[in-house]
C-alpha cells in the first residue's frame, strides 16, 4: 500500500485532501501542472463526500494510492451513505465532475457493504515532452517538407510529441501513440502501419498509420494523422494519405475503414476526396472534441464512418446478407453507394440459436465514455448477455455504446426488435474482418444539437437525417 491519509469529515478539511493528491500524483510520475489541475478538478468531489451521511460519531475520509499497471490509481474510501449510482449520471452532479473527468482516464463509484465503499480515480502514465514547446515564429522560416518515409523505431518519441502537441491527451482509444514502446512495438508486430513527414532538418512534423485489429487483418483501419501545428495548412496530411495507401497495397490490405469528425468539415473532405465513401454515422462518439482543434460544438464529438475497398474483390461478397426488413432499404442504398456487391435474402421465420455460448468482443474507451460491443457469435443468451453489458457499462456512466451484428448470419435478421426496446437504434453499416456488420447504437442520456453536426456529401446527409428518425430521443 502506497502513502495514506485520513482526515475527519469536515468540508475545512478538503484543502488538505488536494494537496495530498496533488502531493502523491508528483511522486508517482505526474507533471506539476497535472498534478495540480488533477488536485483542483478534485474539488467538487471532496466537498460532496465530506458533505454526505454519516451514522459514525467520528467519521473519517481515507485516501490512499495503489500502483497498476501502467498507472496508479487514488481511492477514497469512507463509511457514509451507500452510493446512488443514478446520481452520478444527472446532469446537475455530472457537470461538477466534468472538470475531474478530464484529468483522468476511468472514475468508479463502487458500494462494498459492510466495508463501506470507495471512489476510484484510475491514472495511466502517458509521455510528457521533455521541454517546452515553442512555435517557431513567423520571423524564423521553418525547414520545408523533405520526405514521406516508413515509420523508423527512432522515430517513436517525436511523433508521441507530434500527436501530444496537435491533440493534448485527446486522441486514440488505445494510448499506445503516446507511449514510444507500445508506438515501436506495435509498428515491429504489424498492428499499426506508420508514416511519418520529415523536414529538412531530419525532424517529424508529421505522422499517419493504420491499424489492425489482430495481426494479418486484410480491412484495417485508417487515422493516427497529426501534423505540428507550425506546419498546418500546408497539405502535409493530404500528401500522406495517397502514400498510406500504396503501402496498404504492399501489404496485401484489401480495404479500410476510417472516420471523420463532424465538428468540422476538413476531415470529411480529405477522406472523401480520397474516393473513400460515408456508411455509417457514430453519435456521440466522444466525450469531448479533440483538443488542439478549434470548433464551435459543446457536445460530445460524433464522427462520420468512411469505406473504401483497395482490392476489387473486396467487393464481391460470396454470401448473402440478412438485413432486418426495416432497415433493409437503407443497407441497400448504403452498398449501392459503396459499389459493394451484396445480395440479401430473408431467413426461415423460425430460426434456433446454436447452442453453447454467445461470443462477444468488447473494447471500452474509460476516458471517452464510450464502448464498442461486436458480437461474434450468437448462443442461447445472447440478449441477457448484452442486456447485462449495457447495465453494467450505464453502471459506469458510460454513455455511448456501439453494437455491431454480422449481417452473414441470419439470426440478425430476428434479433432487431428486442434490441431496439432496450433503446439502441440503427446507425449505418460497419466492417469488420469477418464481413459486413449492421450498427446499431444506444445513448444513454446524452441529447445531441443535430444543427451542430456538420457533414459534406450528399450520402452522408441523407444516412444522418435516417439516423436522427431512429434515434428514440432526438429533437
Amino acid at each position: 500500500m502506497g502513502p495514506r491519509l485520513e482526515i475527519p469529515i469536515d468540508p475545512a478539511w478538503s484543502p488538505t485532501a488536494q494537496a495530498f493528491v496533488e502531493q502523491i500524483s508528483i511522486r508517482y510520475g505526474i507533471s506539476s501542472d497535472a498534478a495540480n489541475r488533477l488536485a483542483e478538478a478534485c474539488g467538487p468531489l471532496l466537498e460532496a463526500l465530506l458533505g454526505q451521511e454519516f451514522h459514525q460519531n467520528d467519521p473519517t475520509l481515507q485516501l490512499f494510492c495503489r500502483m497498476i499497471p501502467g498507472g496508479f490509481e487514488l481511492v477514497l474510501a469512507d463509511q457514509g451513505l451507500p452510493f446512488d449510482q443514478e446520481m452520478w449520471t444527472r446532469p446537475q452532479v455530472a457537470a461538477r465532475l466534468k472538470a475531474l473527468e478530464s484529468q483522468i482516464d476511468r472514475l468508479e463509484f463502487a458500494n462494498l457493504g459492510l466495508n463501506g465503499k470507495e471512489t476510484r480515480l484510475r491514472k495511466y502514465f502517458s509521455v510528457l515532452p521533455d521541454e517546452p514547446h515553442e512555435a517557431p515564429t513567423s520571423q524564423e522560416p521553418l525547414s520545408p517538407l523533405k520526405e514521406i518515409r516508413p515509420f523508423q523505431e527512432a522515430d517513436a518519441r517525436a511523433v508521441s510529441r507530434c500527436i501530444w502537441r496537435t491533440y493534448g491527451y485527446s486522441y486514440s482509444v488505445q494510448d499506445a501513440v503516446y507511449l514510444p514502446d507500445r508506438l515501436q512495438a506495435f509498428n515491429r508486430d504489424g498492428r499499426m502501419r506508420s508514416l511519418v513527414a520529415v523536414n529538412q532538418e531530419n525532424e517529424v512534423i508529421g505522422h499517419m498509420a493504420y491499424e489492425r485489429s489482430q495481426v494479418g487483418d486484410t480491412l484495417v483501419t485508417a487515422g493516427v494523422a497529426a501534423v505540428e501545428p507550425a506546419y498546418r495548412s500546408q497539405g502535409i496530411a493530404s500528401k500522406m494519405v495517397p502514400q498510406l495507401l500504396d503501402l496498404a497495397r504492399s501489404e496485401g490490405v484489401q480495404s479500410l475503414h476510417c472516420y471523420a469528425v463532424t465538428s468540422h468539415p476538413y476531415s470529411q473532405r480529405l477522406v472523401h476526396s480520397l474516393e473513400f465513401q460515408c456508411c455509417c454515422i457514430v453519435l456521440g462518439a466522444s466525450l469531448f472534441c479533440f483538443e488542439g482543434i478549434t470548433t464551435e460544438s459543446n457536445q460530445r464529438e460524433s464522427m462520420v464512418g468512411y469505406y473504401r475497398a483497395l482490392d476489387p474483390g473486396a467487393l464481391e461478397l460470396t454470401g448473402p446478407l440478412y438485413a432486418p426488413n426495416r432497415h433493409r432499404a437503407m443497407l441497400e442504398a448504403i452498398c449501392q453507394h459503396l459499389k459493394l456487391k451484396a445480395h440479401f435474402e430473408i431467413p426461415p421465420a423460425r430460426l434456433e440459436l446454436m447452442p453453447g455460448e454467445s461470443r462477444l468482443k468488447v473494447q471500452e474507451s474509460p476516458p471517452r465514455k464510450t464502448a464498442k460491443i461486436h458480437v461474434e457469435r450468437y448462443g442461447a443468451a445472447i440478449l441477457d448477455r448484452i442486456r447485462s453489458y449495457a447495465r453494467h457499462l450505464r453502471m459506469q456512466d458510460y454513455r455511448c455504446f456501439q453494437l455491431t451484428l454480422p449481417l452473414y448470419d441470419p439470426y440478425t435478421f430476428h434479433i432487431l426488435k428486442p434490441l431496439e426496446k432496450m433503446g439502441f437504434f440503427f446507425s449505418g453499416l460497419q466492417f469488420r474482418s469477418q464481413g459486413p456488420c449492421l450498427l446499431l447504437q444506444d445513448l444513454y442520456g446524452v441529447t445531441l444539437d443535430y444543427q451542430q453536426l456538420k457533414v459534406e456529401d450528399e450520402m452522408a446527409r441523407e444516412l444522418l437525417s435516417y439516423v436522427r428518425t431512429m434515434e428514440p430521443e432526438a429533437v
